[in-house]
């Protein structure tokens, strides 16, 4: 029985190659199964989260996971069981191939439309940045390390005066920027 129904899913693999309809059907009906599951009203106990998904999409001839918003949160491992490339699946009927091939040819213009907008827009944004900001940045960054240089070395030279006793205490603190509260509470009155 289970050679017969490996037999069976090979043949139906083996159709959905040789004509897209048939792989079409199979990824709707897989796709309708998946949501009518995750919506039926008994979720505790049928577990949506438990399913062989694998298993159910080569139970359905699909030669290609689906991407799914329903599932894609769950990691699953489909080894597609033949070696073939979605867009060499040809339609059997002669007017849905040519929609088809019309459609992909479309679709890869817009694409590449769209991919040589981003570059140029891309491209404008490295130019501007390159232009203006490294300037006045290095600059205001190389002031702001300097300026913090300088006040780190008036800080020792007092704390040098401090120590030979040339500074008091309260002197040292107020200059440093640590002053009692007291100053400051006065100030504000």
């Amino acid at each position: 029985e289970n050679k017969q129904l490996l037999l069976s899913l090979s043949e139906v693999h083996r159709l959905a190659a040789k004509d897209r309809a048939i792989m079409d059907l199979g990824q709707r009906a897989f796709v309708s199964f998946v949501r009518a599951y995750k919506e039926h009203q008994l979720a505790y106990t049928m577990m949506f989260s438990v399913l062989p998904f694998a298993s159910i999409a080569s139970g359905y001839g699909l030669l290609f996971f689906p991407k799914m918003p329903d599932i894609k949160h769950f990691k699953i491992e489909y080894k597609p069981p033949l070696r073939i490339k979605a867009s060499d699946i040809k339609y059997k009927d002669k007017n849905r191939e040519k929609q088809r091939i019309k459609n992909m040819q479309i679709r890869r213009e817009k694409n590449e439309q769209e991919r040589k907008a981003r570059e140029a827009l891309e491209a404008e944004k490295q130019r501007k940045k390159r232009k203006e900001k490294p300037k006045r940045r290095r600059k205001r960054v190389h002031q702001e390390i300097k300026n913090e240089w300088e006040e780190l070395q008036r800080e020792v030279n007092m704390m040098k005066k401090l120590k030979k006793g040339k500074m008091s205490k309260k002197d040292f603190l107020k200059a440093v920027g640590e002053a009692e509260d007291d100053d400051d509470d006065d100030a504000d009155k």
